[in-house]
């Protein structure tokens, strides 16, 4: 299964990321529950993982994956509620589905801190993909 996206919010329509830049999301995480009769599929809230002004740099692995790739589709101030496999949200750590919903607030501001080592820890691992990108086209 693949992300599924739902648009709760439109953006400005111009300020899209793109990978490498720094951006800064609010997010709410919930468990997955198909067995609910709402179409939203919402289950029980996971606080822990709820995130207020995160800062990564997309496509540098600082993120889970389903929310990396997906934020390159909203514009700034746009919002979606992301419905992630396990396989793209948080692996063996949860092992379910879940339900994000992310509101981008910030492409690459002045301001944005986030811990400089993790900074160039995601910019080390987005060489890394693209180097392993770069030789999987070779061969």
């Amino acid at each position: 299964m693949d992300v599924q996206r739902i648009t709760l919010k439109w953006g400005n329509g111009v300020d899209i990321p793109e990978e490498g830049d720094k951006v800064r999301v609010d997010l709410e995480v919930w468990e997955c529950d198909y067995e609910q009769p709402h179409s939203d599929y919402k289950g029980k809230r996971i606080p822990e993982k709820d995130q207020k002004d995160q800062v990564f740099i997309v496509g540098g692995g600082g993120t889970i994956k389903g929310l990396d790739a997906e934020i390159q589709c909203m514009s700034l101030g746009g919002m979606a509620r992301l419905t992630v496999p396990s396989n793209l949200a948080f692996g063996e750590e949860l092992n379910v589905d879940v339900i994000i919903e992310v509101t981008l607030k910030g492409i690459n501001e002045d301001d944005m801190d986030e811990d400089e080592d993790d900074m160039d820890q995601d910019k080390d691992n987005m060489d890394e993909d693209k180097m392993d990108e770069d030789e999987d086209d070779i061969n």
